[in-house]
């Protein structure tokens, strides 16, 4: 029995369909992967950077404690440090370079992320003077 023409028209159109919805939906869910890889991404990029943060704040405090205890006793050269402090800890080492000039290396450990900072002091005159106060590599 012979077909009629239009009969393979049709099953020739379906087919089209076919391919066109399955190419549109595979564009879809490319575009749908790649959006949440990106949120993914942006997620663990921003925990981090609070990480540091923390970090950094926990450094400043440790030095700032140092400062503290150099303005009680001039003469203290040493290391100390805070632990238990806002989930993270800090250590600090103070290094008198002469009678009037020193350095404070303050360490802020935050989960697996650590921060450095140095602080120059001059301690000439009457008051204890932060000279300097950066965020470091490595000391």
């Amino acid at each position: 029995m012979v077909q009629p023409v239009y009969a393979n028209n049709k099953k020739q159109k379906g087919y089209a369909v076919l391919y066109i919805v399955i190419l549109v939906g595979s564009a879809v869910l490319a575009i749908v992967v790649y959006y949440s890889w990106l949120a993914s991404f942006s997620l663990r990029n921003e925990f981090q950077m609070r990480n540091s943060k923390q970090a950094r704040y926990l450094a400043d405090t440790c030095g700032e404690v140092a400062l503290e205890i150099i303005r009680e006793n001039e003469s203290f050269s040493g290391s100390g440090n805070v632990s238990s402090i806002f989930g993270g800890s800090c250590e600090y080492q103070v290094n008198i370079i002469d009678s009037q000039y020193g350095e404070v290396n303050a360490t802020g450990n935050f989960k697996d992320t650590e921060r450095k900072v140095k602080i120059s002091i001059d301690k000439s005159g009457s008051a204890l003077k932060a000279t300097s106060w950066r965020d470091v590599a490595d000391f």
